[in-house]
């Protein structure tokens, strides 16, 4: 800031009142702009001077800094993060007394000013510095701002004195003793406050200190800075650890620190690593220890090492009982008579084993189950979960598809996560003797590209027990041989770590799923939307998949109706017959029956036998365009004739229409053959699947010929032409047609 100033009191000023502009939308200054993938390109990493006055980013504790970025609307705006903030300022000798500020479309000034008075889009006052906090991201397409001479009322900037700047707590614990020390603190916790002494022990992620001369609360998260003196004590006790230095900061001015109640973490420790200065303070958990009692001590061991834990905050019961084992002790490290401490700062900190208990972790990012993953691309198929059981110990989690997506494991940007969506379904089960007793889920967090603010992706209801693993709510507790979780929105994890312990009288059984037994694919079309199935496939056979071989979806049928397969947990093609029985969910859509797989779906079931002849039902459209017969091969003959780019009619003789190969007709396909549009014929046969749409029943073509064929399905009868033909849309054609034909790879 002082740079700043320096640099504004070379410049001439204005005798009297001036007006200065930024102008992001049009930006004459010719200021970097960040669009596309390189918004940080206009990032203010640098104040921007505009006549007489300087505008600076000041990021605080926002996700990102200010910056002028152009979004998908073509429109330039200067973006101010959440938490984050703008300085404006003019040299010594002039005031800045009002500004007026043009808002993009969509966003409202709602910016706190450190001094001066906001209404509507002006802000007035009388300062030569005035900071600009915003509560959410605001995007500003011009700045107005009137400068005056300086007066008798003109806010000046507070001149604060300190010998050194520490850029952390590391760096503060290394100053000097007696210095004055300016301590930026950024995501500091306090760890706990000793109401004996009027003391705190705070952390940052670089060490812990003692700070005194301020009021804050255990678990506060602190950022800002404050000012105060550096001191240090020897404590010299003898005893079985070195001679330690305790480290303070009495602060004289806090009042640039922000404090909001957060969540207080601790770092995980071996027992003997505690013992070092730069411990001293902080928050530190050790796993797997024994309590042992010695004199009037407890101590916690992990093989000879040890370390002493004790109530030195009071936050235990009078009549509190140490286990003998502990899964885990969290406390403050401290160096107090002669030995290293660990102390509670609540009675939650001591985490008893529980007999036998057993902690699984499905650990998706690392992928230590070692599935495939899928791509977030054409290869997601690759990491979809339906139908599988993945066991890890005693612990085996099942996947059960959602109507519309499903359940998978796959990687982008944000690394390998587990991804379930709304109404798909995940069950815990634990083996027989054992009983699961809590569930703790680690979101795949991701950043709102809009706000910069970090989210989490969680929303799930159970079954049984406590706890629905939301947004805010990342564990379940409960006593259960099962757990059944259903998603109420799109869910992304990193992993999933399940608590198992021997079943007792309390444990919960759960019931098995209740399938309800048909015998053709018409009747599994009758049931109520969500009545679970037991199909038997009678010489059923897949008349066409999306892409090729697929998981996705299928297109099945029997001599009595059709149905789309959704998310088979393996590979099958067009053509196979299918005998056996598969378990299923039966889904209402508008494109006919749905009949998503659980988990219990296995090809030990059913046999699959290649090159199956696929038998369309066939006639005028009137007689096949039918509710039956959707998601089922029609064939009927008729004109068929190019309307546009994605369109095309089918026309038979009766005059009867039906729209072809349309994706924009109400309901994207699953099945998309190439476009057939401007291709005519005066009389063509059409073999295609009877697709449902919001806007009418569609057909979605297998093939299209001009000449009848019995057994077109698949193939196309070229036995007129020599060579193979096609059109530019590259369909096969039996013979030439009027314009350019694709003949034996070259243009015709």
């Amino acid at each position: 800031m002082l740079l700043v100033l320096t640099a504004l009191m070379a410049l001439p000023l204005t005798a009297g009142a001036a007006e200065t502009t930024f102008d992001f939308e049009n930006n004459p200054q010719g200021w970097p702009v960040g669009e596309g993938v390189n918004f940080a390109d206009g990032n203010l990493t640098s104040p921007l001077i505009v006549g007489e006055v300087t505008l600076a980013n000041v990021q605080g504790v926002a996700s990102q800094p200010a910056r002028i970025m152009r979004a998908n609307d073509g429109v330039s705006a200067l973006y101010v993060y959440k938490n984050g903030s703008i300085q404006l300022s003019v040299a010594e000798g002039r005031a800045i007394t009002k500004m007026e500020v043009t808002m993009k479309s969509g966003s409202s000034f709602d910016l706190t000013a450190s001094t001066g008075a906001v209404e509507a889009n002006v802000w007035t006052g009388n300062a030569q510095e005035v900071l600009f906090t915003s509560s959410a991201t605001r995007m500003m397409l011009k700045l107005v701002v009137t400068t005056d001479a300086e007066n008798d009322e003109t806010v000046k900037p507070t001149v604060e004195s300190f010998d050194v700047e520490a850029e952390n707590i590391a760096a503060f614990n290394a100053v000097e003793d007696g210095k004055t020390v300016k301590l930026t603190l950024k995501d500091a916790q306090v760890n706990v406050f000793d109401d004996i002494f009027n003391f705190y022990f705070i952390e940052d992620a670089t060490g812990a200190t003692g700070l005194t001369g301020v009021s804050f609360n255990a678990g506060d998260c602190l950022n800002g800075y404050i000012i105060g003196t550096k001191s240090s004590s020897e404590l010299d006790w003898s005893g079985e650890y070195p001679d330690y230095v305790e480290i303070k900061l009495a602060a004289s001015n806090a009042d640039n620190v922000k404090a909001e109640a957060g969540e207080l973490k601790s770092t995980a420790i071996e027992v003997g690593a505690i013992a070092d200065g730069k411990n001293h303070g902080r928050l530190l958990t050790v796993n797997n220890v024994e309590i042992r009692k010695e004199g009037r001590f407890y101590y916690a061991y992990s093989g000879d090492d040890r370390v002493q834990v004790k109530d030195a905050y009071m936050v235990l019961p009078y009549d509190y009982e140490w286990p003998e084992q502990a899964k885990s002790v969290t406390g403050v490290a401290t160096f107090n008579g002669a030995r290293w401490q660990l102390a509670p700062t609540k009675v939650e900190d001591i985490v008893a084993v529980v007999a036998e208990e057993v902690e699984t972790v499905f650990d998706f990012a690392l992928n230590n189950m070692s599935l495939p993953i899928g791509q977030n691309g054409s290869d997601s198929e690759l990491g979809n979960l339906a139908g599988k059981a993945v066991t890890m110990g005693d612990v085996t989690l099942t996947f059960v598809n959602s109507p519309t997506m499903p359940t998978r494991y796959y990687t982008n940007t944000r690394g390998n996560h587990f991804q379930m969506i709304a109404n798909g379904q995940m069950r815990v089960t634990a083996a027989e003797g054992r009983a699961i007793t809590s569930i703790v889920v680690k979101p795949n967090y991701t950043t709102n590209s809009a706000t910069g603010a970090t989210v989490t992706n969680v929303n799930w209801t159970a079954d049984k027990g406590e706890g629905t693993l939301s947004t805010d709510k990342m564990t379940w507790t409960g006593n259960a041989t099962n757990v059944r979780f259903t998603g109420t929105g799109a869910t992304y994890l990193d992993s999933i770590i399940v608590v198992t312990a021997p079943a007792d009288d309390n444990t919960v059984t759960s019931e098995a799923d209740t399938f309800t037994e048909v015998a053709t694919i018409a009747e599994f079309n009758a049931l109520a939307s969500g009545t679970l199935a037991k199909l038997q496939l009678s010489d059923a056979i897949v008349s066409a998949t999306a892409l090729g071989p697929s998981r996705w979806a299928i297109y099945v049928q029997d001599a009595t109706a059709g149905a789309h397969m959704y998310c088979m947990p393996f590979e099958l093609k067009a053509n196979d017959v299918l005998n056996g029985f598969i378990y299923v969910v039966k889904n209402n859509q508008t494109a006919g029956s749905r009949m998503a797989m659980t988990e219990l779906t296995s090809t030990d079931d059913f046999t699959v036998t290649e090159n199956g002849t696929v038998e369309p039902v066939e006639g005028m459209l009137a007689e096949v365009n039918v509710a039956e017969n959707l998601n089922r091969v029609v064939k009927v003959e008729g004109v068929f004739l190019g309307t546009a780019a994605t369109t095309a009619t089918l026309t038979d003789s009766e005059g009867t229409e039906i729209t072809v190969n349309n994706p924009s007709s109400g309901m994207s396909p699953y099945v998309i053959t190439d476009s057939f549009a401007g291709v005519s014929y005066a009389s063509a046969t059409v073999v295609g699947i009877l697709y449902g749409t919001t806007k009418g029943n569609s057909l979605y073509p297998l093939s299209i010929v001009e000449k009848d064929i019995a057994d077109g399905i698949a193939t196309v009868n070229a036995s007129d032409a020599d060579v193979e033909v096609y059109n530019l849309q590259g369909i096969r054609l039996n013979r030439l047609q009027k314009g350019l034909n694709i003949v034996g790879g070259k243009k015709v």
